[in-house]
């Protein structure tokens, strides 16, 4: 009697050691982990994986398994997702509506031609770093930096009095 008792202490603590062992994704919350418990069809482990990843796969395998936490995550993930789609879609808008006239000031820039336009201030800009760098302006680096710089000033009123027509093409 002594020894069964004797075995079951023994078993019992082994197995309260075992289960003093962490679970990486249910109790660390270990992105990978969940991600490849939640492909093995762990509802759990998908939920875990949408709240800590916050990816559109992760909220989207877990909304299927019929998660609704995850599924509104999901669709503000998604709104997200299109915001930033058309941001880009804008941004690249601008830069080509206000490439011809970046173009024509950095190509006078380059031929030292005389010019009050961004285009020519941006090449001068750029080859003065240059210069200091011992290095040497391209037309394509002036086009591309003019069309930032104005993208991002533009909408300051004082830039918008310096060149309203090319602000004017600046959505």
């Amino acid at each position: 009697m002594r020894k069964v008792i004797l075995l079951l202490v023994v078993f019992a603590a082994f197995s309260c050691k075992s289960k003093d062992k962490k679970d990486p994704c249910f109790d660390k919350h270990d992105v990978k982990q969940c991600e490849s418990k939640c492909f093995r069809g762990e509802s759990k482990a998908c939920e875990i994986w949408c709240r800590s990843a916050e990816s559109v796969e992760a909220c989207d395998k877990a909304c299927k398994l019929r998660h609704a936490p995850s599924c509104k995550i999901l669709d503000r993930l998604k709104k997200e997702e299109k915001g930033t789609e058309k941001k880009e879609k804008t941004q690249s808008a601008n830069v080509k509506a206000l490439e011809p006239y970046c173009t024509e000031g950095c190509n006078d820039g380059s031929k030292q031609k005389n010019s009050s336009s961004f285009g020519y201030l941006t090449w001068v800009k750029l080859e003065n770093k240059a210069k200091a760098n011992a290095g040497k302006t391209t037309i394509s680096a002036c086009i591309e930096d003019c069309t930032k710089e104005m993208v991002e000033k533009c909408p300051t009123a004082e830039f918008k009095k310096q060149y309203p027509d090319q602000c004017k093409l600046v959505k």
